[in-house]
């Protein structure tokens, strides 16, 4: 610890790149290394609470903003926001119903889980193999199958073709399916969950445009 309270970390060092996530190799290795580390963090039991809700918790996600709130801005949009009113009013719908899908999700298997598998948070050799998982930040107990759900989500409204798309889709889900297999009503849930992750990312990012760190455009992206 520095005179100033910052704190220095050592961590070794692995090898790899940033992978673009794009090539079949890759795809295959992030869906296997996905299944794997399930596997591994479900051996993992710990006596305290996570500092983190589970995504399926929308009402927890802010100590400062309600979805209420979140709601009336998608009903009521203010200017910079007014030629959205469509898209707000499909999030606003969203919102509005999504407790009644919680039911459909309660039975489903619970565990740790990474919380933000995607390729800025992964490491790969030449060969297109996964060499390391990075950033634990958010690790919480969740839905099993929303850590597949988040790098589908990912994936599917990332900046990929859309028949480019459907192909990393599949190859992802090959490699996952190599190392572990979802429940039936685990994999029926996948359409809820990735949704889930899109309406969490942009609540992520309304509520720092309230409170001043990001501008408009980027809450406009996110809608």
């Amino acid at each position: 610890r520095t005179g100033d309270g910052k704190i220095a970390v050592l961590f070794p060092y692995i090898e790899g790149e940033r992978p673009a996530l794009q090539t079949e190799a890759e795809l295959r290795s992030f869906g296997r290394t996905t299944a794997l580390l399930t596997t591994a963090l479900s051996r993992i039991e710990l006596a305290a609470s996570p500092a983190y809700p589970a995504y399926y918790e929308l009402e927890q996600a802010s100590s400062t903003y309600s979805l209420d709130d979140a709601v009336q801005f998608c009903t009521a949009p203010p200017e910079a926001f007014a030629d959205l009113t469509d898209p707000l009013a499909a999030v606003a719908a969203w919102l509005t119903g999504y407790r009644t899908k919680l039911p459909e999700l309660a039975g489903l298997p619970r565990q740790l889980i990474h919380g933000d598998l995607n390729r800025t948070n992964l490491l790969a050799n030449s060969r297109g193999e996964l060499t390391a998982v990075l950033d634990f930040e958010f690790v919480t107990r969740d839905l099993r199958a929303m850590e597949p759900a988040v790098a589908l989500s990912d994936l599917i409204f990332g900046s990929l073709a859309e028949e480019t798309m459907w192909k990393a889709v599949e190859a992802y889900l090959q490699g996952y399916a190599s190392a572990a297999l979802l429940a039936c009503a685990e994999a029926e849930s996948l359409p809820i969950l990735i949704q889930l992750r899109r309406i969490d990312v942009f609540l992520h990012f309304l509520y720092r445009y309230w409170d001043g760190i990001d501008n408009a455009d980027v809450v406009r992206n996110q809608i």
